[in-house]
């Protein structure tokens, strides 16, 4: 059987790839630092009792389905999908004529967003009702990052963004979804992983800097040029390391949280690569945010 093209194997293939599996750690963690924190509180109990593990998977699934739709909506409006073999059949669809694949990316995109809106509308009514505007905030941010007619990319707002949505925002969105109360206290615990997603955009920033102003793409690094870049990402790493060393000396978090710093060598081998321009320096900030993550959240949840 062929649908768009493509047998069922090769179309769930490329809707894979549209998502960006990869990416997908950064509402991973985003969920996972508050739960250590709400499990290390008592508000998700240590006996897990059935509804602990029924707010973990639907504030887990929730932000998964944010990031994987805010992926699928940047892959339709900026033609991500030049991997998949182009499709022959073509419907016009908000004002152009495009790919019936392309369309069907976007219409997941929307899906996402669907299923994260319905499993927030659950979580309101039946916890706080403050996770209502965290939610549309989300939602509406997630869309609008490449999302016309917003794009706020355009306006060298995605590394900055990106930052609030997938972490400040993300993390108190979780947070209050497994019960806790409103408070500064998820935000700053979850900082030291946070401030790594915005150093991963700019990894892809200072790497494409002169592509993307022969493109007419006005990113941060673009206006302010690679050298600059360079040293925001590099403030970033560095925020992200301190932090890691003065919350567990602080008594904020449990002293086996220190265990984030084993991570240091990735830091320095991430900005060698991104400092050359390689073409790894984004998997390697990537790795970088994969291993630390792990680390900090495993040390708050285990100390």
């Amino acid at each position: 059987m062929i649908i768009l093209d493509r047998n069922p194997a090769a179309l769930i293939r490329d809707l894979w790839k549209a998502s960006r599996p990869l990416s997908l750690s950064l509402a991973l963690y985003a969920t996972s630092v508050p739960a250590a924190l709400a499990y290390r509180d008592g508000i998700l109990l240590p006996g897990m009792e059935s509804r602990g593990w029924l707010l973990l998977a639907l504030v887990t699934i929730a932000g998964l389905a944010i990031q994987g739709a805010t992926n699928f909506i940047n892959d339709f409006f900026e033609c991500g999908q030049k991997a998949a073999p182009p499709s022959t059949r073509m419907i016009r669809f908000l004002g152009k004529e495009r790919e019936a694949f392309s369309v069907l990316v976007f219409m997941a995109g929307l899906a996402c967003f669907g299923l994260a809106g319905l499993i927030g509308l659950y979580l309101v009514a039946t916890g706080s009702r403050h996770l209502l505007w965290v939610g549309a905030l989300g939602l509406a941010g997630g869309y609008g990052y490449t999302g016309e007619p917003v794009v706020y990319k355009r306006f060298a707002l995605g590394a900055i963004l990106s930052f609030v949505l997938m972490g400040p925002l993300m993390n108190l969105g979780a947070w209050l979804g497994y019960g806790g109360a409103l408070s500064w206290r998820p935000l700053l615990l979850s900082l030291p992983v946070s401030l790594l997603i915005p150093a991963m955009m700019f990894s892809n920033e200072i790497r494409d800097v002169e592509r993307d102003a022969a493109m007419g793409i006005r990113t941060l690094t673009v206006r302010l040029g690679r050298r600059a870049g360079l040293a925001l990402y590099d403030l970033l790493l560095l925020g992200s390391f301190v932090l890691a060393l003065l919350l567990p000396l602080a008594g904020s978090v449990p002293k086996t949280a220190l265990a984030a710093l084993a991570a240091l060598p990735l830091a320095f081998r991430a900005r060698a690569r991104v400092a050359t321009g390689r073409r790894d320096a984004i998997p390697a900030t990537n790795i970088l945010h994969l291993s630390f993550g792990a680390l900090w959240i495993a040390g708050i949840a285990l100390g």
